[in-house]
Parts: structure tokens; sequence; C-alpha cells
């Protein structure tokens, strides 16, 4: 997890988007511009990641790292319906809501069917309270072994 003081806006998660784009050994990104942190999956050390941040000049620090465990590592795979949720940015903020959850263990979208699976290990019950609170009308279909 990085703090991020002097990136607040889209233009800046861009080029942040871009500078990282080139390395590999990130997956997955996931922004929270207003508390402007910046949450990086990836594979390996972060000391690359962490010097092409700094580079940009917006004051990049990294706050803690912790072992990440992908979708392979879930024990279960439960399915929501979520109405309301049709476009990128409301995808965003699902991903934000669920990421400090150690229990998610990855997270696939459909948003024209406005589907998402859940793959994790149990929790259901706060991955289901963080849905909801968002106000998209999250309705769990099924929970299935993984």
């Amino acid at each position: 997890d990085y703090n991020i003081p002097k990136m607040d806006c889209s233009a800046e998660e861009q080029m942040v988007r871009m500078t990282l784009s080139s390395l590999v050994d990130v997956k997955r990104l996931v922004f929270d511009l207003p508390n402007r942190n910046l949450k990086v999956l990836h594979n390996g050390e972060s000391k690359e990641i962490t010097a092409k941040l700094e580079a940009l000049g917006f004051g990049a620090k990294l706050n803690k790292t912790e072992f990440y465990e992908n979708k392979e590592h879930a024990q279960e795979a439960s399915t929501f319906l979520i109405p309301k949720m049709d476009c990128s940015a409301e995808e965003q903020m699902v991903r934000m809501a669920l990421s400090p959850l150690h229990e998610v263990k990855g997270l696939s979208f459909d948003l024209a069917q406005r589907k998402l699976v859940v793959f994790h290990t149990n929790g259901i019950n706060e991955i289901t309270t963080k849905l909801e609170a968002l106000g998209f009308g999250a309705k769990i279909v099924e929970t299935v072994k993984a």
C-alpha cells in the first residue's frame, strides 16, 4: 500500500498507471483517490515499483506490504447480482470496498450482466455487508466451493 499525497485526480492516476504498466510483475492497481492511496498487487519485490512511483514526484511512500493470495487459494466462489453496477466507476467502488478484506482472494466482474464473482476463504457475511452498503442493490445468487 502506498500513500501518494499529490495524486488526487484521474490525470495523476493515469500517469501512475502508465508508469507501472511496463512492469510485468504488477498484476492489478487499486486506486483510492479521495484518500490518496494505491494498492499494488504484484509478484516479487516492491523496490522497482517504489522507485518508479517516487520518480513521478507525487511524494509516494510505501506504507506496508503484505502477502497476496490469488483466487487459486480461495475456498469458495460467491456470485452476486448487482443491478446498479454497469460501469467502471462502480466496479472501482466495489473493488475499493472489498480490497481491505483479507478473506477476498479475487474478483471477477461481468458489467454487462451486472454480476460479480468473489473468490474468498470465508467471511461471506462481511463481504455481503460491504457490497450492500454501496447501495447498488447487491444480492447473493449462490456460493459454491472453488
